[in-house]
């Protein structure tokens, strides 16, 4: 039992930080539209941001500057990733990992829209209307390629506050990490399947994916995060307080878009 409630420990601490994450980093999508919107002069009319389902921006922009507008959201993303994450690169305090999983989820978030928006959902989204307009498939690909790795790799740089380390079994490794990911993942498949069930069918690549991604992280944890930390991996200790840190900031962030939405609506 005492090394269940570890486990859980773990797992709520990566969840509510991650919960975190994924909203700071749809928000910080939307801003990106926002601040190109209004640095041509032009004029915001709505402001949609939801954590479970499409968030958007409504708008009027002078036609000559609309070529760059689905862009400067996930330009924006790139951005913000490297602005929260870089000051933190020294951090050692578990209380940083939401702010940590922001940076994260952006990195991540925006590199999955490009990948998928230009090949299997080609079309979707921001990357469907890049491509309208003009910009490379291949190009988009490849920036989104990237911007996944460099995502991956600043997860496996903050793993030790996550409360992960290599000398822990593959088992309980992969069950904090998709434990860490599930309940944001329940709660778009929840929303979605009363609300808006055709878009689920969309959700359900990208959660794939990020299933996928949490595998592949649970088995780099092991061996190769012992490589990349070159033997010196730092141990730290995620306590309750942490979790429950993460977990309120979670629901907090989560509680806050959804009254926004529907008080938008």
């Amino acid at each position: 039992m005492p090394k269940v409630q570890e486990y859980f420990k773990l797992a709520m601490h990566l969840a509510g930080s991650a919960a975190f994450g994924c909203v700071a980093a749809i928000a910080w999508h939307e801003a990106g539209h926002i601040i190109f919107i209004l640095g041509c002069g032009g004029e915001v009319t709505g402001i949609h941001v939801q954590p479970f389902t499409r968030s958007a921006v409504t708008y009027n922009i002078p036609a000559t500057a609309s070529s760059w507008i689905a862009a400067s959201g996930i330009l924006a993303g790139v951005t913000g990733g490297a602005v929260l994450l870089v000051p933190l690169r020294a951090t050692r305090n578990p209380y940083a990992l939401p702010l940590v999983m922001a940076g994260v989820a952006s990195w991540l978030g925006n590199g999955l829209y490009l990948v998928l928006g230009s090949t299997i959902l080609k079309g979707f989204g921001d990357p469907g209307r890049m491509i309208a307009q003009g910009f490379p498939v291949g190009g988009l690909f490849t920036a989104g390629v990237c911007c996944v790795a460099l995502g991956g790799l600043a997860f496996m740089r903050f793993l030790p506050l996550t409360g992960i380390s290599p000398d822990m079994a593959i088992l309980p490794r992969t069950g904090i990490l998709l434990g860490g990911v599930f309940p944001y993942l329940a709660g778009i498949i929840i929303y979605n399947g009363i609300h808006d069930f055709p878009r689920l069918m969309r959700y359900c690549v990208f959660m794939a994916w990020i299933l996928g991604l949490a595998l592949l992280g649970s088995w780099m944890a092991g061996h190769p995060a012992a490589r990349l930390f070159r033997g010196a991996y730092p141990v730290l200790s995620v306590r309750w307080p942490h979790a429950w840190t993460a977990a309120g900031l979670g629901i907090g962030v989560i509680a806050a878009a959804l009254y926004a939405a529907g008080a938008a609506v």
